[in-house]
């Protein structure tokens, strides 16, 4: 498939241009940590979140484990992974495509498809960070919810795994991906029962799909079971008490400006991120509602109930439901509504888009469809290919992964396993000054075989087995990060790394001109923080980093 070329270029340049050379740092160096652990025992819990709780379940980490261990457990397998998830995602999406309309809705759905994954962009498409990674999986959910409603109801199974695999990476698309299969089976079972002149008949159809989805529900869904029944790890009680708890969220406003940027003149899922904030956060169209697209999906709605085409009316469905929930859940964001927490919200703008170009072909004449069809097909393919050389520029462009953090974790892991002392005990490492800094020193450490415990940590992040005990250890690392506190800590041992990365040019005028931005702001005491931390980063350098080794 056309779309799935500048991902396998992707994974090429990734091997042979990056190769070992690449060292993951923060949130990245955590996830192949954890992914080694497969290979140890079993991981029962996902990805940490930054409130205090584990993602609801392992899926993440066993998808990537196995192209991991056979790329030969270099860290960049970690995103050849992830391209081969999304590579299979859209090979999936053009086979469910195919099986509800041949060809016409192949091109329905892979104009779309190819427009959006241009717009992520190649470092999204192969990025395996946990709230990226389930996008294009979630698109794969909605054909597939879709194509369970239209009577296609052994794709049910499948959309039970792949929704598993999306909720179990980031909670945060769980009512979304919840609503979609629910409606989805609610579609089915309407259908069955009007198709049956006896519920009988119905029941007979669909139980053994039942009976298949909660085999397969069940068991992508065992290792969470058996973490919470047997090994009492409590994680979803953490989540569960969290969630019941206030939070300033983000409210209903904001999320229908943030929705607004898929169905307003300019949307993102064809033109890309507008960009962040001076806080970070996602930029808001302030147009949301200059609704053009979903004007142009009712339009083509409407053409479809003319020509009574049910499918399509039941495609526009599912996508206003998507709408609603995912109005709700965007409004329960906590704190800052950053980019990433808010890219899954494309996947209702290829809805739109699908429905529109459904509506387009619906409203040609049946007798000249034939006609049609011939023309589009070359036009559709050129597309299709300019698309996917600029995609493979771009991945060929892209160079290595997290580039702006590699000579500091180079140069802080070089200088720590130099002067490491031998032995076989434990290394301790201290991240109470540079939690940062510590998860890239800590798969550098376990790579070369040293065995590592963190402080402070209760297993949510690192894992319970690097969870510090009672030692002995063959030596204690404290990390340091931050210019003032490097200066100012004064930490037992001696210092056996230190890293200083000086602003260029080009981000200390990015800063001056977050300070006039932030200047625009009204007087409060997020603006006042936000200045003095501004003005902070003009003087100091842009990374300061220091090790101390003591016995």
């Amino acid at each position: 498939m056309v779309l799935v070329t500048p991902l396998f270029a992707s994974a090429v340049d990734l091997w042979f241009s990056v190769g070992r050379s690449y060292l993951p740092t923060i949130d990245w160096a955590v996830l192949e940590l954890r992914v080694r652990d497969v290979f140890h025992h079993a991981v029962l819990v996902g990805p940490y979140s930054r409130y205090g709780w584990n993602q609801p379940g392992p899926l993440l980490f066993y998808a990537l484990a196995g192209p991991y261990r056979l790329l030969g457990s270099r860290s960049v397998s970690m995103h050849i992974g992830a391209l081969g998830v999304n590579a299979a995602s859209i090979a999936a999406i053009g086979w469910v495509a195919f099986r509800r309309g041949r060809l016409p809705m192949t091109l329905c759905v892979l104009i779309p498809v190819g427009l959006v994954t241009h717009a992520l962009g190649a470092n999204f498409l192969r990025d395996p960070w946990n709230p990226s990674l389930p996008v294009l999986p979630l698109l794969l959910v909605l054909l597939l919810a879709w194509s369970v409603t239209v009577g296609d109801v052994w794709m049910l199974p499948i959309a039970v795994g792949v929704a598993s695999f999306v909720v179990q990476c980031h909670v945060g698309l769980a009512p979304f991906t919840l609503a979609l299969v629910a409606s989805a089976v609610l579609g089915m079972v309407v259908a069955e029962v009007r198709a049956r002149s006896r519920p009988s008949g119905a029941a007979r159809r669909l139980i053994p799909v039942a009976v298949v989805s909660a085999v397969v529900l069940v068991g992508l869904w065992a290792p969470v079971l058996y973490g919470t029944f047997v090994e009492h790890d409590g994680n979803l009680g953490r989540m569960w008490r969290f969630f019941r708890m206030d939070h300033p969220t983000a409210g209903a406003s904001t999320a229908l400006k943030v929705l607004g940027w898929q169905w307003g003149p300019r949307p993102e899922w064809i033109l890309g991120a507008r960009g962040t904030d001076v806080f970070g956060g996602q930029v808001l169209d302030e147009r949301w509602w200059m609704a053009l697209g979903l004007v142009a999906a009712g339009i083509a709605v409407g053409v479809a109930i003319r020509r009574r085409v049910e499918a399509v009316v039941w495609l526009a469905g599912l996508v206003a439901v998507g709408f609603v929930v995912a109005t709700v859940a965007v409004s329960n964001i906590i704190g800052v509504v950053f980019p990433y927490l808010t890219r899954w919200t494309w996947v209702l703008g290829v809805g739109i888009g699908v429905l529109v170009l459904q509506g387009l072909w619906l409203s040609v004449a049946p007798r000249h469809r034939a006609a049609v069809l011939r023309c589009a097909i070359p036009v559709t393919l050129v597309m299709l290919v300019g698309i996917s050389a600029a995609e493979t520029v771009d991945a060929l462009n892209a160079g290595v992964p997290l580039a702006s953090q590699q000579p500091g974790a180079r140069a802080i892991a070089s200088q720590v396993i130099a002067k490491l002392p031998r032995g076989d005990r434990p290394v301790l490492v201290d991240t109470s000054y540079g939690t940062a800094v510590g998860p890239g020193l800590v798969l550098q450490l376990e790579r070369r075989g040293v065995p590592v415990v963190v402080r402070p940590d209760s297993g949510i992040i690192y894992g319970r087995d690097r969870v510090a005990g009672a030692g002995p250890y063959r030596a204690t690392l404290t990390m340091v990060s931050g210019a003032q506190d490097v200066r100012s800590l004064r930490l037992p041992g001696a210092r056996i790394a230190h890293y200083v990365e000086r602003r260029t040019p080009a981000t200390a005028r990015e800063i001056r001109e977050f300070v006039a931005r932030a200047h625009r702001l009204p007087p409060s005491s997020e603006r006042t923080a936000l200045l003095g931390s501004l003005r902070r980063q003009l003087t100091e350098p842009a990374s300061e980093v220091a090790v101390y080794l003591s016995g």
